[in-house]
């Protein structure tokens, strides 16, 4: 017998998430061009397990050890994080924070701009990666964009996980075919108001 997955805890869940990113697609970039002469042009914000103590640390790509990145620990654990491999982001609201980064999960990075805008990228490619973006934007607390379609090959279990992010995306749809509705009844009525007009 599968697990069972409490359909009405995740439907409380989805009615949370904020729908600012439902239209978001994904913008074209050359991360080696985006870094200037100092290294600068943003910050990679990832957590990585310490192979030493095996603590969760927050980094921003740098490849040293775990006590220079959290002045609370002597461990000497080398901590390896990996920035944006792919030539893409996905764009998120500008409340973002760099602690955010503790609740992704994947090959997912949360990207901080010196502009003070925020992304999404991966840090990892080779095959279809929709299901990690969307369990990203959900993670937080955004629905994910309708930009997606999620690929058969994550397994057959009906898991929370999996059950979450479909939910998530049923919800997204909805979202932008209301507002194509509501566009729709828009022109719909300004056609009407303007052929009066014209008699």
């Amino acid at each position: 017998m599968k697990n069972k997955v409490d359909i009405e805890r995740i439907k409380e869940e989805v009615k949370q998430l904020r729908n600012d990113t439902v239209t978001v697609k994904p913008v074209n970039i050359d991360w080696a061009q985006r870094i200037d002469e100092n290294g600068e042009g943003y910050k990679s914000w990832s957590c990585e397990e310490c192979p030493e103590c095996e603590e969760e640390v927050l980094t921003d790509a740098c490849h040293t050890e775990h006590k220079y990145l959290d002045m609370n620990t002597d461990c000497e654990g080398y901590i390896a994080a990996d920035g944006p491999m792919m030539n893409y982001y996905y764009p998120l609201p500008d409340d973002m924070d760099c602690e955010d980064a503790r609740k992704l999960s994947g090959p997912i990075v949360l990207i901080e701009f010196d502009d003070g805008n925020w992304a999404l990228a991966l840090s990892g490619g080779g095959m279809d990666l929709s299901w990690d973006i969307c369990r990203a934007f959900i993670d937080l607390g955004y629905l994910p964009p309708i930009e997606f379609r999620l690929p058969e090959f994550a397994g057959d279990e009906w898991t929370y996980d999996r059950a979450r992010i479909v939910m998530a995306m049923l919800r997204s749809l909805e979202c932008a075919h209301n507002w194509i509705k509501s566009s729709v009844r828009h022109l719909v009525h300004l056609e009407e108001y303007l052929k009066k007009g014209d008699t």
